[in-house]
């Protein structure tokens, strides 16, 4: 069940007693004039030191220097934006763009666009594997209105191309965790309070993990945050937990840094 761990995402709710919040907020980073909407997902790249966070409503992605927790640039210029990849490797970003359905190559220094994949509308949550090399993405589902089925596309990020769907059930998928030492995949079928297991190889969900209780199966341990947070990344390498938060009145949009605590 540990792999159920990658699927984490804070949401606003109760405070929890100071012995029991595994988070300690240590820092927050301000996104003056991004004015309206919810953010996505989260990406990192830790040798350049930077985070990179998608401002879905505004379009663009936001990009941070990790070290001075100052926005260093501002990525537009090719729909709305809802998760994202860096490749260490390759020095690429990758973006899911949701309203046009396409997986953006980018380059990771001048952002520039060097080729744009189609998959299908809806395109969101990423995950890649280091190994093959490939991305998987997931789109799809309620936004091409399928209540039956949602797609996870097979992105080979070296040869950048779509190597297929893999059908998934439920309307909607949202976050995705890649086994390291075998060849399954782990996909929160939101909308049917499950786990799905695909097997890579075959490019198929072989069995399922039922989550009755889990209600939206998204969340954690509930920490203050703010209304209306919602992703968040964890980077192990770094010991910390990162969460954007909204505009709120006259509260200014921010990405909140968290410790993980012992």
């Amino acid at each position: 069940m540990r792999y159920v761990l990658a699927f984490l995402v804070l949401v606003f709710g109760i405070e929890c007693h100071a012995q029991q919040e595994p988070l300690r907020l240590i820092q927050t980073m301000a996104l003056p004039g991004v004015v309206e909407g919810k953010f996505d997902h989260l990406a990192v790249d830790i040798k350049g030191n930077r985070l990179f966070l998608a401002a879905r409503v505004n379009q663009t992605i936001e990009v941070f220097d990790l070290a001075t927790g100052k926005r260093i640039h501002s990525i537009s210029g090719f729909g709305t934006p809802h998760a994202e990849y860096y490749v260490p490797g390759s020095n690429e970003l990758l973006v899911a763009v949701g309203d046009d359905g396409t997986c953006k190559f980018l380059r990771g220094d001048t952002f520039e666009l060097i080729k744009s994949v189609k998959i299908s509308v809806g395109a969101d949550s990423i995950v890649y594997d280091p190994g093959s090399k490939y991305l998987y993405i997931v789109n799809g589902g309620k936004d091409i209105d399928n209540n039956e089925f949602s797609l996870v596309s097979v992105i080979d990020a070296t040869k950048r191309e779509n190597l297929g769907d893999i059908r998934v059930g439920g309307a909607e998928l949202e976050a995705m965790a890649v086994e390291r030492s075998g060849t399954r995949l782990f996909v929160n079928m939101k909308t049917l309070k499950q786990i799905g297991i695909i097997d890579r190889n075959k490019r198929k969900v072989v069995a399922t993990w039922p989550l009755p209780e889990a209600g939206v199966n998204t969340p954690i341990a509930k920490i203050r945050t703010r209304p209306n947070a919602r992703n968040s990344l964890f980077v192990p390498e770094l010991n910390r937990f990162f969460v954007g938060v909204p505009r709120d009145g006259k509260q200014e949009a921010e990405v909140l840094v968290f410790q993980v605590q012992p």
